[in-house]
């Protein structure tokens, strides 16, 4: 995307969005279900004057999740786990990029109740 006010012709626009493409894979056996899922950000070289670049990356998540009924309603034991890859990931379209990046691998555990 380009504009031709302020930066003059062929200049970008600052904190353009980046391209992402991205799959996930959900199976369900008896009650289990689980879910493995990557977004992956192209890198940003198209950039507004005292702009830096940004570099690509890819996430990955995945989940685990077992249902059962037990007093008080619908419970439910699961396992998320997130960014996987330990990637550095800096979005391009935040002011903080630089000061505070996106966390880093994570693992979830715990229990949730439907009432």
């Amino acid at each position: 995307m380009t504009y031709t006010q302020a930066g003059g012709a062929g200049a970008f626009l600052p904190r353009t969005p980046v391209s992402r493409y991205g799959a996930e894979v959900v199976w369900a056996l008896g009650p289990w279900n689980a879910a493995l899922g990557a977004v992956h950000h192209e890198a940003q070289d198209k950039t507004a004057k005292n702009e830096a670049r940004s570099k690509a990356y890819t996430l990955v998540d995945a989940h685990l999740a077992y249902p059962f009924t037990a007093p008080g309603g619908q419970w439910e034991a699961f396992v998320e786990a997130s960014n996987l890859l330990d990637e550095d990931a800096r979005p391009h379209t935040s002011f903080l990029r630089y000061r505070a990046p996106l966390g880093g691998r994570a693992v979830t555990a715990g229990v949730r109740l439907a009432f």
